[in-house]
């Protein structure tokens, strides 16, 4: 499943949001499976848009959501067992 992240860089305690391609969108801190450290509803039926036009929104907006981290690997390791856990 294709799934684009952003990062608003410590802005928020959930700096990192995972939206899939179908909508869904998560957000997290660094440490995702404590009881307080995520949040998700779907994006696309929230904002009444269509993927893409939410996606252009974020990633012309970085004050949305922060930047987009193209780069997996440079991820802290429980946000990507976090995304791994999310697409699987």
């Amino acid at each position: 499943m294709k799934y684009y992240v952003f990062d608003n860089i410590d802005k928020s305690l959930d700096r990192y949001t995972i939206i899939l391609e179908n909508g869904d969108l998560h957000s997290c801190s660094p440490n995702p499976f404590t009881e307080v450290g995520n949040y998700s509803h779907n994006v696309v039926e929230y904002e009444k848009k269509s993927l893409a036009e939410c996606l252009a929104e974020v990633q012309q907006n970085t004050d949305w959501l922060g930047v987009e981290i193209t780069d997996f690997t440079t991820l802290p390791k429980n946000v990507q067992q976090y995304i791994q856990k999310l697409i699987n």
